[in-house]
């Protein structure tokens, strides 16, 4: 009898648990929704809050800046970082990607009537052999959210799938070029994640063996 009773329980969709849980208590089934929505609060894609007071009381105490440049700090770290690319100077078509990218800058910068300028790319001239490029008035999440990005967001996503590019921060590309690996080193990488530096890495000790490499390594661009 105990069995057919706990079977009967199961088949009625959730009524046993309504009843056990008594009137007016949310059920299992609320319970989960609840929770999911709880979890789904930060897939909103609505207007960031960059502010948090305890950070700013935490940073503000350990005097990392002077006062009168604290605001000046706030701003800067409330900027977004524009959206950077390194192109892959080992594979084919580097140049010629090379080349677009120019087009495309002179292209859009000139067409102010369609409000084009922001998709302007901009070459990094610290970045040897004029590989690396950066769209100064574009953020990385608005090409990822924002639909009027799309067109660009989908010919960066195929360049990257096919590894003609890397998707990569400016300030993240700086640490390799201070290493000034060589082909003759052993690199070991602690912290290969995502793996974008550890690419770069390997591009620039091979940097004289690829298409866009331009024969023997040129000198580094930095003294640490």
């Amino acid at each position: 009898g105990k069995r057919k009773r706990a079977a009967a329980d199961g088949e009625d969709g959730g009524a046993g648990d309504e009843a056990a849980a008594g009137e007016g208590a949310p059920t299992k089934r609320q319970a989960r929704e609840a929770e999911r929505a709880r979890n789904d609060i930060w897939r909103e894609s609505g207007t960031w809050e960059l502010a948090n007071e305890d950070y700013e009381a935490y940073y503000k105490r350990q005097r990392v800046c002077p006062e009168e440049d604290w605001a000046k700090m706030l701003q800067a770290l409330r900027t977004g970082l524009p959206i950077a690319i390194r192109v892959n100077g080992m594979r084919f078509g580097a140049t010629a990607l090379c080349e677009r990218l120019g087009e495309m800058r002179d292209v859009c910068a000139a067409d102010a009537e369609r409000q084009r300028e922001h998709f302007a790319p901009g070459q990094l001239p610290w970045y040897p052999h004029g590989l690396g490029w950066h769209w100064p008035s574009l953020e990385r999440r608005t090409v990822k959210k924002d639909k009027r990005n799309a067109q660009l967001k989908e010919y960066l996503f195929q360049r990257e799938r096919t590894g003609l590019i890397s998707r990569q921060e400016a300030v993240s590309m700086i640490p390799p070029l201070f290493l000034g690996a060589e082909p003759q080193h052993l690199v070991l990488d602690l912290c290969a994640a995502p793996g974008s530096k550890t690419a770069q890495i390997l591009e620039l000790m091979h940097r004289g063996a690829g298409p866009a490499g331009g024969g023997p390594p040129p000198p580094a661009p930095f003294r640490a």
